[in-house]
């Protein structure tokens, strides 16, 4: 992860590190939050209720799975909140509401929006979380809009973006780093 020209990149890298747990990975990559500076920690900052959106920049190489999204302070999931996610793809983004169906299993739904040339430049992702709605949009258009009551969550959350590596596919041989840039975010909490 880094900051400059005013822009955060992170920044995925094929490596083997050794984790806290004292296995090897075969990559590193970067998230930032507006929770906390360790799991245990106290949360900085949480919200319930909000217009979120960010200027951001998905890399173009293939096996990244770079996201926009919300994670209960708790981070127990569900419910989750996925403003946009490159979730196998570089052209198409899904925005995604993760809920608990009655019996305690988790349950989603979706929204897809492409094709478009997301690595070409920054794109505005945003959700408006309302009590009794949530409304996704990309670059100012509405795409995705759910209000099923069941489905919203009522818990406060952090923000959160990452670029993981791997899934839903691996990264082809040759891809050894990429990048996400956020040009941008902000949040008004309602």
């Amino acid at each position: 992860m880094s900051v400059g020209d005013g822009k955060l990149t992170l920044t995925a890298r094929r490596r083997t590190p050794r984790g806290t747990d004292g296995r090897r990975y075969p990559w590193t990559s970067g998230m930032v939050s507006t929770g906390r500076n360790s799991w245990n920690a106290r949360p900085r900052f949480v919200f319930t209720y909000g217009y979120f959106e960010a200027a951001v920049r998905i890399p173009p190489q293939a096996g990244m799975l770079p996201a926009f999204w919300l994670m209960p302070a708790s981070r127990h999931t569900p419910p989750e909140l996925d403003v946009a996610e490159g979730l196998g793809s570089t052209d198409r983004i899904e925005m995604t509401v993760h809920w608990k169906g009655p019996a305690g299993e988790e349950r989603t739904a979706a929204g897809r929006f492409g094709p478009v040339d997301f690595p070409a430049g920054h794109h505005v992702f945003a959700l408006n979380w309302e009590r009794d709605a949530l409304t996704w949009y990309v670059d100012g258009e509405v795409r995705f809009r759910v209000t099923d009551p069941a489905k919203i969550p009522h818990v406060p959350m952090e923000l959160l973006f990452t670029l993981a590596v791997g899934y839903p596919t691996v990264p082809p041989p040759g891809v050894d780093h990429a990048r996400m840039s956020v040009d941008w975010v902000r949040v008004w909490q309602h």
